[in-house]
């Protein structure tokens, strides 16, 4: 943008341009709030973000490509998300483009369920993915995954809740 052109207050685009995430996850959230008559927990989902953004919603590594470079890129994506603040996060299990075989898909699952935001998502023109389409041996492999998600919910609600309280990251490097 123009160096001439000025935001509220006569503050030039560069200095703020940084502030979009925040200032998108903050007015998505606080819209939702004053949509009730009874404050809930609203859910905001935004791969943009900025120091505070935590506040507000969760994020995701963005649109990633169905292989396995990009499964091992998540762990170090999503630890760097939590060092940077951002505890509420995760990556699209399967990738978001193009069409992962049976074998990666499944064990994108079995990884994801450790992620602290957990979604299958895909591109619209994406082959179908979900777990029951990919017949035997996959869908036991991801049944037994998900479960174990699902047998670990209060865990993650308890890091969470620590997180809360203290500011300690939920995934923890080695040297934390």
């Amino acid at each position: 943008m123009p160096r001439s052109l000025k935001h509220h207050g006569g503050w030039e685009h560069r200095d703020v341009h940084n502030l979009y995430g925040l200032l998108q996850q903050k007015s998505t959230y606080q819209g939702l709030l004053s949509r009730e008559t009874v404050p809930k927990r609203p859910f905001v989902l935004s791969r943009s973000f900025y120091a505070g953004s935590h506040r507000y919603g969760a994020i995701w590594t963005g649109d990633k490509n169905a292989n396995w470079e990009h499964l091992r890129m998540s762990v170090p994506m999503l630890l760097s998300c939590n060092i940077s603040g951002m505890m509420f996060c995760g990556a699209d299990i399967g990738g978001f483009f193009g069409n992962p075989p049976p074998d990666l898909l499944t064990r994108w699952y079995q990884l994801g369920i450790w992620y602290p935001f957990f979604r299958a998502h895909a591109q619209y023109s994406s082959e179908r993915r979900e777990p029951w389409v990919l017949g035997e041996p996959y869908v036991s492999y991801i049944r037994n995954a998900i479960r174990e998600r699902y047998r670990m919910l209060p865990y993650w609600y308890t890091l969470f809740r620590e997180t809360s309280i203290t500011g300690i990251l939920v995934l923890r490097p080695m040297w934390m």
